[in-house]
């Protein structure tokens, strides 16, 4: 089955003034009515069901976090506050371990909180062939 992790664990203080601490970049609404982070998931969630989309972030955002993406679907057990931040790497292998546990042959997809993009229909396309090439044991990496 597949699986998308989106990590918002960001703290808000590269896109300054705009964000603070208290309102870090994911949760803008900078593009429309919907904050980047709301963006991601509506993105991901035409392809990866909503049920298998799994958000990673601090204990700060995760409340926050849980209003914003209810309404599109977001279950609050798939909502992961790290007790103390480390780093990606560190929140990429604590939610793998958790989605290992549910279903040993997962694929991930996983994806930054705060990209915007305006094709989605390319995004979609590629991550749907990206799908197709993790099953078959290969790494895909997007890049920009």
């Amino acid at each position: 089955m597949n699986y998308a992790v989106i990590l918002a664990g960001g703290r808000g203080v590269r896109f300054w003034p705009l964000s603070r601490y208290e309102e870090p970049k994911q949760l803008l609404k900078i593009f429309g009515d919907y904050s980047l982070l709301q963006h991601t998931f509506k993105r991901i969630s035409k392809i990866v069901r909503p049920a298998n989309i799994f958000v990673v972030t601090n204990r700060d955002y995760a409340l926050p976090i849980y209003y914003q993406l209810k309404e599109l679907g977001l279950k609050k057990e798939n909502n992961i506050a790290e007790i103390s931040p480390k780093n990606t790497a560190a929140s990429i292998g604590l939610i793998a371990s958790i989605i290992e546990e549910k279903d040993k042959d997962a694929t991930l997809a996983i994806f930054p909180s705060d990209h915007f993009m305006r094709k989605e229909q390319v995004f979609h396309n590629a991550l749907r062939k990206a799908f197709v090439l993790a099953k078959d044991g290969l790494m895909v990496i997007f890049g920009i």
